[in-house]
């Protein structure tokens, strides 16, 4: 279990009506998130991962780390459908079970970043109709071919998207000592 009581898992079962129509964030636990992520960028997530069902959507935060106020959501183009992947187990993939940053969209957010002092703090992704879960493919992309993270200090916010409507946001850190990402926030 997450702090606040959640759990965080890769197998969420399905949702149900009364699920989807309840808001994840009217938990007591959103306090926590505030020390993470102000409101509003949290909301504009969210908006973003709803508008862009069934597809995922990806983004960046930038900002001075530890002063939210300062944070700004960017989203970037999900270029998934014009380069499409395979899984790690040879599956194909397209924008509706992957993410891939258009490069130039994510350079453009870098120098934004770059011309303030700002770094990313953040990225973000959505997962259209399954748990929000940190996968196998999202820590390849989070990891330098050494196996350490790019962004070290980075935080991994994924956002479950159910029928249209967000049902479970968590988040995901950099931890030294088992050098994996692990959940540090969760509500849903």
């Amino acid at each position: 279990m997450a702090d606040g009581g959640y759990a965080v898992s890769p197998e969420r079962p399905p949702a149900t009506k009364e699920s989807r129509s309840r808001s994840p964030f009217a938990r007591p636990s959103m306090k926590r998130w505030a020390r993470l992520l102000p409101r509003e960028a949290l909301d504009e997530i969210v908006r973003q991962a709803e508008a862009g069902y069934p597809e995922e959507i990806c983004g960046m935060v930038i900002g001075r780390p530890g002063a939210p106020e300062t944070y700004r959501v960017r989203q970037v183009a999900n270029v998934a459908n014009r380069e499409p992947q395979d899984d790690p187990t040879g599956t194909p993939r397209d924008a509706r079970t992957a993410y891939k940053m258009d490069p130039l969209g994510q350079l453009a957010v870098l120098r934004e970043a770059d011309r303030e002092g700002w770094e990313p703090v953040l990225f973000y992704h959505s997962h259209p109709d399954h748990g929000a879960y940190f996968s196998r493919m999202d820590r390849e992309r989070a990891l330098m071919t050494d196996g350490d993270p790019i962004w070290p200090g980075a935080t991994y916010l994924v956002v479950s998207v159910m029928g249209g409507s967000v049902s479970e946001v968590a988040a995901y850190g950099w931890d030294r000592g088992s050098r994996d990402f692990v959940p540090t926030h969760a509500c849903g």
